[in-house]
């Protein structure tokens, strides 16, 4: 596999399009890489998560790269809450990716060198959120979005990213953070018609926005060992905020927000999550091996999980 493949990225940016394109989007892959397989994944309920975890655990698939991509801005929301009772925004764009990646977790170490790759957003750099921030996402609040949860979310993503690497790169699973930029993807679906019709002209192409995991999913680091974020546009290292505003040059390393390096946030919120999903980092004896000096994923098969419409 190689970053430098278009078709490959147009491919796996029609994994997020709407069910009835699916087929389309597997008959691309497969030209591309070979077999392909579609998991059944409704992010906003944990039990959903635990079922397709398990049938992957039971099947013992070789999990080399495990993208989370899906997710959703306030816009996409038809209810405000789960059925596990947690706002939909933060549950689907940051507790039920910690839970899958977390029960997956014995999978990929098994498997290393492997990757886990988070797609956050430039907005995260947005968020200021405490640790009480991140408890009162957890808490339902009835019909209204909190302010700030999306960026919160974003956030979410970053620090989990880095917590994972920090626990798990010395058994070879390497973990990185990307913003896929601002994509002319259906995340928009249900925003005003002049947005919609601005997104073609401001936004990235699906497939730039896919590029950026891709590239992420498949490069060799210099240095493996250190928090990676990638960016598809220009950043100054004076000013990294400003990759919220700036001209794509294709995926680039850069600093994510300065808050997204605090350990402790980090380690505080990794606990936060581990409690309301009733889900703790478990690896058997089996799973474990003697680390690979190059913990660089060679990808086997590329696995979708498809969050239902």
């Amino acid at each position: 596999m190689t970053t430098e493949s278009p078709e490959l990225a147009d491919s796996m940016a029609n994994i997020s399009s709407p069910r009835s394109r699916r087929p389309q989007a597997k008959t691309s892959l497969c030209s591309s890489v070979g077999t392909v397989e579609f998991v059944e994944l409704d992010l906003s309920s944990f039990a959903s998560v635990r079922c397709c975890a398990s049938s992957l655990l039971a099947r013992d698939i070789c999990l080399k790269v495990l993208v989370n991509n899906a997710g959703m801005n306030s816009e996409t929301i038809s209810s405000p809450l789960t059925v596990d009772g947690f706002e939909t925004l933060f549950q689907v764009n940051f507790l039920s990716p910690f839970l899958l990646t977390v029960l997956l977790a014995p999978l990929l170490v098994r498997n290393s060198p492997s990757r886990v790759i988070h797609v956050s957003s430039q907005m995260h750099r947005m968020s200021s959120a405490t640790i009480s921030d991140f408890t009162a996402f957890t808490k339902p609040i009835g019909s209204a979005l909190r302010p700030g949860a999306y960026a919160a979310s974003k956030l979410g993503n970053v620090l989990f990213a880095y917590e994972l690497h920090r626990r798990l790169s010395c058994l070879g699973v390497s973990s990185v953070a990307v913003t896929p930029g601002t994509v002319a993807s259906d995340i928009w679906r249900n925003s005003p018609g002049c947005i919609r019709a601005c997104t073609k002209w401001v936004c990235l192409s699906t497939a730039k926005g896919a590029a950026t995991s891709l590239h992420a999913s498949t490069v060799v680091f210099a240095t493996p060992d250190k928090f990676i974020y990638i960016s598809p546009y220009y950043v100054l290292k004076s000013c990294p905020c400003l990759d919220m505003y700036n001209i794509y040059v294709g995926p680039t390393e850069c600093k994510s927000s300065n808050r997204s390096y605090n350990s402790q946030l980090a380690s505080n919120l990794w606990d936060l999550a581990a409690e309301v999903t009733n889900c703790r980092l478990e690896l058997p004896s089996s799973s474990l091996k003697a680390p690979p000096q190059n913990p660089i994923p060679k990808a086997d098969i590329p696995l979708s999980v498809k969050k239902k419409q």
